[in-house]
């Protein structure tokens, strides 16, 4: 299609298989009647200029692009071939178009640039930019953009590239960005970017990049941006950035780096932003930032930094803003960042600082300081913060002077420590206070004057700090206080003058407490609140004159309380409320006047109360009332004409009621009703003109009824209707329902309910819809056209059926289905072709059937496939290429079958695969080694067969191999692995020699095998271990000697073992230990027991250790 930009440029975008008139200039048009274009498939509007600006090409089904496809436009100036199929380019495509300048030929499946051998764009003179992302190159080959020479951006991400050959970017020297991010680049060698000296932007990230040729960048001193991200770098020649002395941005972050040589920071005089975050360096030199005078930004965080050293900044002069957030440090010199009079933003989240912290912020400088999660118990800090995060740290008191040198603090958050206690004057000296956070502490008390001196502060949070009584005067300073948090403590009673002076309060929070009542005149003088939450406490009534006042209260929360019955008084003083909640108590009488006056309330919840009566004239006022939750009440009748002045009502839930009826005209006026939840009542019959009225419905849920048949003409009139829940009643005859008036129906759920066929064109006017569920039916029948017209369907259950056989054709019209249950039938044998037109599949499940076979080509079609649960049948064997076509699938489903031996082979094709589930067959032998998901899997499960030996590849996460006869395992070769959890339980093991190389682990089993000598101090090997068993496997001996810490085993069960004395087992060297097993082993007896008592009356062992 054409559309018109500007009197002088025409956008055209040739769309296949569209059938359109061709309006143009007559010479365009005389000329697409002479090309190959067919005149139907285009779109032209023109204003009569001959000239075509910008052109747009996508959505052709051809291989090759060729040079009379756009010859009509020999003067267009920006071109776009996008989202097409070309994967090559004619040698003489471009030859005729000299005033071209941006090519964006993105998201097609080009892999080269040369035809026979030639540039295919030598004769772009005048490009200035290419796109090619989204393509399938591999290799970007010497010549690919000769005659470029006035690029100067050329983009190639999200291709397949591996490798860019030298010279391939010969000729472009006025290239100044290039973009080759989110391909498979593994290395960069020397000379591949020697001619690109103008480049001011590379980037590199998301490729597989492990090291480079020292001289790779080497001339590039134009360059300004240089992004290497999330590769897998793991160590830079000291002069790898020696040429690029104009580089201001460097992104090393997300890569596997465990050292920074000195100086290789050292040209880089200019750079002001460093990110290195995300690695796993362990140290910073001294020096290391030393050159980089102009830096503003540095980025360490996620690495495993223990210790900063005092000059590491020293000569970082403008720097602004630092993050070692996520490392090691233990200790950081209190004159660190003396030097750094810019600074602005500090921060040393969650490292390990312990005990004392002192730091000295630059003199003439306010910054931001967080320090959350780390260890600190006390500290002193000099200079001037304006903003402190000490979250989360071990601090418990706050001395009259600790922030006496911070007159500058505006936010200080204190929260989750273990503060038990708060000097009256703490914060007395930070008058400028503005925000403060107390909550999840243990102070219990708080002293009247402990925020006297904080007059301007704004929001205060003491929530959960386990205060038991509030004094009245506590907040008489707080003049400008307008958040006020106090919920989740112990209060029982809230003072009447405690808000006396907080005129400007908006939002108050008191829910969790024990307050049990709210006294008459405490909201006096609070006449600025709007938001008000008392949920969650004791309270049993509401005083008549509680709220009279609060007449900019739009928000209030008194659910979880006990209230009984809501009079006609309580709330006549808030006429603005907007949201009432009321539900969770034990309302069960509410005044038929209760809500007269609330004329701007919206929403409304009652639910899981023992209301059972609703008045006629309840909602009488309540006119823009928009949702109303009625929920889980004790209603067993509506009043006809209950909702009548609710024209304004989208969402109404009466679900989990006592209700046995509707009456016809009891939503007669609720013509604008979006929602209408009806499910888990007692409804049997719906009135015919129930919901006639209701044309704007979309949710429709009557499940869990005791629903046999609607009435004819029921749902006539939901022409809007969009989901609709019958699941869980009694219907058997899907023929008594009358689906036909639903044409907007995207979602139907009948699952759970006694149907037993599903007849030709059932659903044939629901062609919107999208899922349907049938399962936990009597279905023992679906008709070859039960789905005609479904073409939108995506989801459709039919599982736990009794569905034995399927037509052929039974999904022919399902071409969108992505998610498909026949699990838990009969059925026995698939037709070949049965899945030939689902070729959007992603989820297939034929788990519990009787299948003994399937065909080779029984899911060919189906390239999009994730999940595929084939478990708990009764095949035998496997077809060579059933899985060929699967190349996407990540989940499949083989346990519980017939299978004594599977060929590695048959899984050629699926690279992709994280899950395997192979447990509960006959398999003798299984290589996972040989498989081409070796890379990919992340779970193995092979429980339950007959293997001798299994493997662990670097890859796998989880394996389970309990109950084989497996007496070798043999662990890939690797610098790593990623193994997590290992079950050998229950095999012929008597070596667990390989096993200490998977450093990851973190679960471990070997119950019942045949190990008589535990060498206790491989334990070291395994640092990350926190459950071991190893019980009932003929241990005798524990040999070898704990000399250090092990921090992380949690369980340890040697239990039902031969050990005879526990003498080089020291305890106080696993401090994580709870539960250890000993029981059935000689050497344990009562002494035994007794000692390890001991231990943990001491403190050896953790006070919630046990013996097992």
């Amino acid at each position: 299609m054409y559309e018109l930009r500007s009197p002088a440029a025409v956008i055209l975008t040739l769309v296949s298989l569209l059938s359109y008139d061709v309006t143009a200039d007559d010479k365009i048009s005389a000329c697409i009647q002479r090309s190959a274009y067919d005149p139907e498939q285009m779109r032209l509007t023109t204003t009569g200029n001959e000239t075509i600006n910008l052109l747009t090409i996508s959505n052709l089904h051809v291989p090759t692009l060729r040079s009379n496809m756009f010859e009509c436009f020999s003067n267009v100036n920006e071109l776009t071939i996008v989202n097409n199929e070309f994967s090559a380019i004619d040698k003489e495509a471009f030859a005729k178009y000299p005033r071209l300048t941006s090519l964006n030929m993105s998201q097609n499946a080009f892999n080269t640039l040369l035809d026979e051998g030639k540039p295919v764009l030598k004769t772009l003179k005048q490009l200035l930019r290419l796109d090619l992302s989204y393509n399938e190159f591999r290799v970007i080959q010497p010549g690919s953009f000769a005659g470029l020479k006035n690029l100067t951006e050329l983009i190639l991400t999200n291709n397949q590239i591996e490798s860019v050959q030298s010279g391939a970017l010969d000729g472009l020297t006025a290239l100044e960005v290039l973009d080759l991010s989110q391909n498979k680049i593994n290395y960069l060698q020397f000379g591949v970017l020697r001619h690109v000296k103008c480049l001011k932007f590379a980037s590199f990230k998301g490729n597989q990049l492990v090291n480079f040729n020292r001289r790779v960048f080497h001339g590039l001193r134009q360059l300004e941006e240089l992004d290497l991200s999330a590769n897998q770098i793991v160590f830079l020649q000291e002069s790898i950035f020696e040429s690029l002395i104009n580089l201001k941005v460097l992104l090393l972050n997300d890569n596997a780096l465990e050292i920074l040589p000195d100086r290789v920071f050292s040209s880089l005089e200019k750079l002001e932003y460093l990110s290195i975050a995300n690695n796993q360096i362990k140290s910073l030199q001294e020096n290391l930032f030393s050159s980089l005078t102009s830096v503003k930004f540095i980025n360490v965080h996620s690495n495993m930094v223990s210790i900063v050293s005092v000059e590491l900044f020293k000569y970082n002069t403008k720097l602004e803003e630092v993050s070692f957030r996520d490392n090691l440090i233990n200790f950081i010199h209190e004159d660190t960042f003396k030097y750094n009079k810019q600074l602005k933003n500090l921060d040393i989240t969650n490292n390990r600082i312990n005990s004392s912290f002192n730091l000295k912020l630059p003199q003439n400088s306010t910054a931001n300081l967080y320090l959350s999660e780390n260890n600190i118990e006390n500290f002193n800090l000099q200079g001037n913060a304006s903003h402190l995060a000490m979250c989360n740290n071990s601090l418990t008191e706050v001395k009259d002077d600790t922030f006496a040198l911070q007159p500058h603090l505006t936010s200080l958050f204190l929260d989750h420590n273990s503060i038990r206690s708060i000097a009256p004057k703490a914060f007395f000296g930070i008058s400028h206070l503005e925000e403060l956070s107390l909550n999840c502490n243990l102070v219990e008390k708080l002293d009247p004057p402990t925020f006297e001196n904080l007059k301007s502060l704004n929001v205060l949070d003491i929530t959960d700090i386990g205060l038991r009584v509030i004094s009245e005067d506590l907040l008489k300073s707080q003049i400008k206080l307008s958040i006020l948090r106090i919920g989740s403590n112990q209060l029982q009673e809230i003072p009447a003058g405690i808000f006396s002076t907080t005129n400007e309060l908006q939002y108050l929070s008191l829910e969790n407490n024990k307050i049990t009542h709210l006294d008459i005149k405490l909201f006096k003088n609070t006449p600025k609140l709007s938001s008000l939450y008392v949920h969650d406490n004791y309270i049993e009534t509401i005083e008549d004159e509680l709220l009279d006042g609060l007449d900019k209260l739009i928000v209030l929360a008194m659910q979880n309380n006990r209230l009984l019955e809501i009079n006609d008084r309580v709330f006549s003083g808030v006429p603005n409320l907007e949201r009432l909640g009321l539900h969770s108590n034990s309302i069960y009488k509410v005044s038929e006047k209760a809500f007269r006056g609330l004329l701007f309330l919206k929403v409304l919840h009652l639910y899981d109360n023992r209301i059972k009566v609703i008045s006629s004239n309840q909602f009488e006022d309540n006119l823009l009332l928009e949702e109303i939750v009625l929920r889980e009440n004790l209603i067993d009748e509506l009043p006809r004409n209950t909702f009548r002045y609710l024209s304004m009502l989208r969402i109404l839930d009466l679900s989990g009621n006592s209700l046995n009826r509707i009456d016809g005209l009891v939503f007669e006026h609720c013509e604008n009703l979006k929602e209408l939840w009806l499910g888990g009542n007692r409804i049997k019959t719906i009135d015919k003109i129930g919901f006639q009225t209701l044309n704007n419905l979309e949710m429709l849920d009557l499940s869990e009824n005791i629903i046999s048949d609607l009435n004819p003409g029921l749902f006539q009139n939901l022409t809007s209707l969009k989901r609709l829940y019958l699941g869980s009643n009694k219907i058997f005859d899907l023929g008594l329902v009358q689906f036909e008036p639903l044409i907007n129906l995207r979602v139907l759920s009948l699952f759970d309910n006694y149907i037993e066929k599903i007849e030709n064109n059932t659903f044939s006017s629901n062609v919107l819809l999208e899922e349907l569920y049938l399962d936990e039916n009597r279905i023992n029948k679906v008709s070859s056209h039960a789905f005609v017209e479904l073409g939108n369907l995506r989801i459709l259950y039919l599982s736990k059926n009794e569905i034995s056989e399927l037509h052929t054709n039974i999904f022919i019209y399902l071409e969108s289905l992505v998610e498909l249950k026949l699990d838990q039938n009969n059925i026995q044998k698939l037709p070949e072709d049965i899945f030939s037109w689902q070729d959007q599949l992603e989820f297939l499940s034929l788990s519990d059937n009787i299948l003994t076979q399937l065909e080779e080509t029984t899911f060919s079609v189906c390239t999009k496939l994730k999940v595929l649960e084939l478990n708990d049948n009764k095949l035998n064997s496997i077809p060579d290429n059933l899985f060929h076509s699967l190349e996407a699938l990540e989940e499949l489903y083989l346990e519980n079958n017939r299978f004594d031996q599977l060929s590695e082979h048959i899984f050629n094709d699926n690279r992709m695969l994280k899950i395997l589930n192979l447990a509960a067959n006959n398999l003798t032998a299984f290589d996972v080694q040989k498989a081409s998901f070796v890379n990919s899997l992340e779970i193995l499960d092979v429980q339950k067969n007959q293997l001798q030996i299994i493997q662990v590849p670097k890859s796998l996460k989880k394996l389970y191999a309990q109950e084989n006869e497996i007496n070798k395992v043999f662990v890939e070769q690797a610098s790593f692995h990623s193994l997590e959890t290992l079950n050998l339980a229950s095999n012929n093991l008597n070596r667990l020699d390989k096993i200490f190389k998977l450093e990851r682990l973190r679960s471990l089993d070997v119950s019942q095998n045949n190990i008589e000598d535990l060498n206790i101090e491989r334990f070291y090997k395994l640092p990350a271990l926190v459950h071991f068993n190893i019980s009932s496997s003929g241990v005798k001996t524990l040999s070898g000697v704990i000399h250090k810490e092990h921090t992380a085993l949690e369980v340890l069960d040697l239990s039902k073992n031969s050990i005879t004395q526990f003498d080089n087992f020291i305890y106080i060297f696993f401090t994580s230990l709870v539960k250890l097993g000993v029981s059935g082993n000689p050497c344990v007896d009562q002494e035994f027991s007794e000692n390890l008592l001991l231990l943990k009356s001491v403190g050896t062992l953790r006070e919630d250790f046990q013996l097992l």
